[in-house]
């Protein structure tokens, strides 16, 4: 990531192209999940949603070059998300 001079981050890289795709995957995962019970359609279009733009985020950054520590930790705490709370959905199934 890059540090300006006075030693902070700079904000830019909350608004990197492929972190907004994560937010949006966080906030997709969550809609997914408060709908599992009610709306299996909801939730297997949510899901795969996330689980599309899961595959986009890393292109994306790679091809704006705006790859960040920040991007990277996003992306693995989406997938570690995901993967439980998809498992804990089957479950109650």
């Amino acid at each position: 990531m890059e540090v300006s001079a006075g030693g902070s981050l700079h904000q830019k890289v909350f608004l990197y192209y492929a972190n907004i795709l994560g937010y949006l995957r966080v906030i997709l995962l969550f809609f997914a999940f408060y709908h599992s019970r009610s709306s299996w359609l909801l939730f297997t279009i949510s899901y795969a949603c996330s689980f599309l733009l899961d595959m986009a985020d890393g292109a994306l950054a790679r091809a704006f070059q705006q790859t960040s520590r920040f991007g990277a930790a996003l992306d693995i705490f989406t997938d570690k998300l995901s993967t439980p709370g998809l498992l804990l959905t089957l479950s109650h199934l």
